[in-house]
Order: C-alpha cells, then structure tokens, then sequence
C-alpha cells in the first residue's frame, strides 16, 4: 500500500504523477510528503527531517535555529546509514551467489562512494544545481573544488552596478575562502577600484575573463592581467567605461593567452598594447564600427604580428583596405574567417579564399555572392567544412552547383536574394547542419539524408504535411529543429506520419498551428530535453499538459509572448517534473507574478 503525505493524508497518484509521494524525512522514520505540500512543513524545507524528528532530535536546544554542528553530525549519521544499507544489500546477494561473485560484492563495497563515482554523477548537474550541491556538505564542496571540469561550470559573476573594492562584502568573503578557486570570471557595468590588493587571489586560478562595459582604468586593467598568468580567453567590451590618458609600459606577457576580443575600441592604442602581450594569439575577434584609418592600421600591424601562429579572424567587412593587406600576408594559416558589421566584395572574397586555402569555416552572412563565385571558393578551399553567406543571384536557380565543389561540408547557413531555391539531383551525405533563409520548400531533405540539426526561418512551404513528412520520413537522424515564422499557403492540411523519435531540441516562433496539431507533434517527440516556443497562438495549458505527459526528458523549457498559457501551465511543471534546470517565461500575460516566483523561487 502507498504512504500516505504526512501534511495532506492523501497518497495522490492521480494525473500522471509518478509514485505519488516524492520526498521522505531524511531520519528513516517513513514520515513522507508531496513536493507541493513541503512548502508547508517550514522544518521539512529548512533541515529535511519532519517536524517530530527534528523536535526529538534538537533536545535541549528546541529554540527553532538549526545549528550547522547538528547538522554535520545528522549528514554523517545519514551517510553512515547509507553505508549500512549498501553493506546489507552486498550481504543478501552474496548468499546466494556463487563464490567468484561473492568476493566481487565484498571488494567493491567501500565505506563510502569514492571521489570519482560522485565526480561522474556531478557532471551530470547545471551550473545552478553544481552550486547548490556545495551548500550539501564539505565532503561535496571538496569534491566540487578539487575538480576542474566541474569548477569550470561554475562562473564568477557579481550583480550589475556592484563597486569591487577591497573592503566590500563579495571580495572579502571571496578572498577568505580556501575552498573553492574559480577558473571563469565574467563582470558586466561593475566599477573596478585598487584591484592591485584583492585580484590576485581570484586571477591566479583564471583561464577565462569576459569584461563588458566596465569601469576600470588601463592601468588597473593591465595590473589585474598580469596577476592572471594563466589566462587563455579574454573578452574585452571597451567603449567609453575604460579609461585611458597615457599609454602605459607594458612589462610582461600572457604566455597562455589563445583568444582574444576586442570590441568597440574607441583607443586604437589598445591594440598596440595586446600585441605585446599575447606572443601566441591563436584567434583574434575585432568586432564594432569604430573603421578610420587609424584603426586599419593598427589592426594591420597587430594581425601581422600574430600571424605565425592567427588560425580565426573576425573582422567587419569593411573597410576592404584591410582586408587586402590581410591577402598579402601569405605564410598565415587561417581556419577560420567571419565577416561581421558589413560586407565583403566577391572580389575580395575569393582572393581572400585563394591566399588561404586552408580555411575550414567561411562565415559571411551579410555578403552576397553568386553559385559560380561560391564554386571557386568551394574549389580553392578544400577542406571547407563550415559556410555562411547570402546567394545572391543564380542562372539556374534549381540547379545550385557550388555544393559540388564542397564535399566535406558539415554545416550550411543560406539566405537567398531570390526564394526559388534548388539543389538539382545533387547528393550530399556529409551534411549534418542545415539552416534556410527566406526560401521556398523545395524538398530539400532528398539531398541531405544525414542531417542532425535543421533551422528554417521565413520560409514558405505548400502546407505543414510537406513540411513534416519529409523531416519524418528521410532524415532519420534529426536532432534539432527550429521552425521560426513559416509562411503556409494551404493552412488546416497538417499529417504527422510518424515519431520523431531522435529529436532533442524544437524550437518553434511565430508559427500558425493549431492546438491539436501542437498536442499530436508533442506526442510524437518523446525524447525532447529542450523545448522554446515564442509567439504561438495555438499554444494553451492543454498543450503544456501534453508536453509534461509525454515528454519525460525534458530539461529545459523557454516560452515568450505566449498569451494562452495560464497558472495551471506553472502547476503542470511543478507536479510533473522533479526538477528542470532552466525555466524561463516572458511577456505571458495570463501568469501571474505570484505563480512565477512560486516556481522559479
């Protein structure tokens, strides 16, 4: 017979959920309650023992404050009974057991889950559940900190407006603490004052620093980079909160330091500066408006510099005077170039992809370029696996031939200057990432049978059964879908034939289907763990119920500008799922704010 709940008398396995009672008193006394009765037990929340455990075990001290040296002992007495637990189970296997498994269960029953064993399930966690697990105990926390993948999930962040100085509050208890060093840092709008006396603590164990629109001087900022010796990425959002007067001597380098970013530089000096610093840049990010002449040349004489060892570059597209003192360097062996903020000439496009042929991923979303001038670029750079670029015009619309020149291309981002777009009978079984913009249906999925990840923005497809029945039938492999803003011509004609059985992420905006055909796709994505959706009219409670019926996996649900969903959309998550590790809900104007913190809180 099911448990009764402690609070409400009720076993309660009614609508799906799973094993009714979801939570027990961490004594062993066999007192249990539902996840939403706890939230009346204040004991049970704060300490995890039910009342009467926690009254008989406070004793003398039954003043209502838990001490942390009574909880420490109970962790250990619980760990203890765990121990117990495990060793009795070893035991009743082992009678019955032949003798080769009877020493096998002996041997690997320790007093305790050894390091390794709670590392791997710790991988498991986000970031958010990894920092709550240190609260558990010390053996947890030093575990956690003794790791440096798990303490790389952790990243140090102080709320927007904070003033870091020596005496407040964030640092002190920052530069106190032995127990756990982080490796990422990322401050955004802080006010930075005498770093010299508290940064060193935190930038020795640093690889990876992102600072935006922070107040420091240069100064101060080359103090702190010096204190992080062994840092490897770097992101810097200049603007006008760096403050710079005169150019400081520069006496040291970042041995380590591989990437760099550099945006919205209003001291072009600042370049001058970092390239002393980083001997061994290995990608260099430039991105902004800021382009006078000064700038170019400053950016010149950076990337030459670094050019021995640059393998990715990101620079706007114009002006295309850099770009073509960029061609000249030719013992330069770039992987990877991306053309942000403007675009790139044809012209300048192809001699680029002519000086380095061995360029892997050629990203230049804003440029428009033939089918012919993409097929010298796909001959010249044979090992181009990634691509991002706008066709701009083509004699044989249906027949685009610049794939043929491309065979070993993974991913293809493509917007279209004209929507009629086709591959001809062109087969290309390397593809694995597909995203359209802009164009018509084509069945384009006959050409990519090994698809993983497909994105369709603004495209017009005949009806949502062309649509699907394709994704289902031919590209056995999906994995993502995104479906933002699809224009249907024969709206109501919507067949699902089968289950997507592979997919892990959908992503659906500003899309017209109806409740029922929302219910059915939901059903048939079982293996779901990421779900946004943003403008969907069709989209109500009744829909969020079928997702939290049927799709058990889930672990991260985004939903915007959804105004049919309600309250009891809060409550379907709340009884269905354990625990989600992102939950977030935006411009839903049928929620209220009383249902949003009692789930988010």
């Amino acid at each position: 017979m099911a448990p009764k709940c402690t609070v409400c008398g009720d076993k309660d396995e009614r609508r799906g959920r799973r094993g009714g009672l979801k939570v027990f008193c961490a004594d062993g006394c066999g007192r249990g309650y539902h996840k939403r009765c706890m939230r009346k037990v204040a004991h049970f929340n704060d300490t995890g023992y039910c009342v009467i455990c926690r009254t008989v075990e406070q004793g003398p001290s039954a003043s209502g404050e838990l001490r942390l040296e009574d909880l420490l002992d109970r962790l250990e007495r619980l760990e203890a009974k765990l121990d117990a637990g495990f060793a009795g189970t070893s035991n009743e296997l082992s009678k019955n057991a032949p003798p080769a498994y009877d020493s096998v269960v002996r041997d690997a029953a320790p007093a305790k889950f050894p390091p390794k064993v709670w590392t791997n399930i710790f991988q498991k966690l986000s970031a958010t559940q990894l920092a709550n697990a240190r609260l558990v105990c010390r053996r947890w926390n030093q575990i956690i900190g003794h790791s440096p993948t798990l303490v790389d999930k952790l990243v140090l962040t102080f709320p927007r407006g904070t003033v870091l100085t020596n005496n407040c509050a964030p640092i002190q208890t920052l530069t106190s603490s032995t127990k756990l060093r982080h490796t990422r840092a990322a401050f955004r709008e802080l006010t930075i004052v005498g770093a010299a006396t508290w940064w060193p603590s935190i930038g020795q164990n640093l690889h990876t620093l992102t600072l935006i629109d922070c107040k420091v001087s240069i100064d101060m900022l080359l103090e702190m980079l010096k204190a992080t010796p062994a840092l490897k990425r770097l992101s810097l959002t200049c603007g006008e909160s760096l403050f710079f007067r005169t150019l400081p001597e520069v006496t040291f380098t970042l041995q380590y330091l591989e990437h760099l970013t550099l945006a919205n530089i209003r001291h072009v000096e600042i370049l001058d500066i970092f390239k002393q610093i980083c001997p061994l840049l290995k990608t260099l990010k430039l991105p902004g408006e800021n382009r006078n002449d000064e700038f170019v040349v400053a950016a010149i004489r950076f990337i030459w510099a670094a050019q021995n060892t640059l393998e990715e570059l990101e620079l706007a597209g114009e002006p295309g005077e850099l770009w073509d003192r960029i061609s000249e360097a030719i013992g330069m062996q770039l992987r990877r170039v991306k053309v942000v903020a403007g675009a790139l000439d044809e012209v300048r496009l192809a001699r680029l992809c002519e000086t380095f042929p061995t360029v892997e991923g050629l990203m230049t979303p804003t440029s428009r370029v033939a089918d012919k001038v993409l097929t010298t670029i796909g001959a010249n750079l044979c090992k181009l696996k990634y691509l991002d670029v706008t066709l701009s015009s083509s004699d044989s619309p249906d027949d685009l031939s610049f794939l043929k020149s491309m065979p070993e291309l993974r991913t293809l981002s493509l917007r279209s200057a004209f929507p009629a777009v086709g591959f001809g009978n062109l087969k290309h079984p390397n593809l694995e990432s597909l995203s359209l913009r802009g164009v018509e249906q084509r069945h384009w999925f006959t050409h990519f049978p090994n698809l993983r990840s497909v994105a369709l923005t603004d495209c017009t497809v005949d009806s949502w059964s062309d649509l699907f029945v394709p994704l289902v039938t031919q590209l056995k492999k999906l994995a993502h879908l995104s479906l933002v803003g699809i224009k249907v011509r024969n709206a109501g004609s919507e067949y699902f034939p089968d289950y997507l059985s592979q997919l892990a992420t959908l992503r659906l905006a500003g899309c017209v289907l109806s409740k029922d055909s929302l219910i059915m796709l939901f059903t048939l994505c079982p293996r779901l763990t990421r779900v946004f959706l943003k403008d969907m009219a069709g989209v109500d409670d009744e829909v969020t119920l079928a997702i939290c019926q049927y799709v058990r996996e889930l672990q991260e649900i985004r939903v915007v500008g959804c105004a049919g969903l309600t309250d009891q959309f809060m409550e379907y998550l709340w009884n269905y799922y354990e625990e989600l590790d992102v939950v977030e809900v935006v411009d839903c104007v049928n929620i209220s704010k009383e249902a949003l913190e009692q789930m988010l809180g």
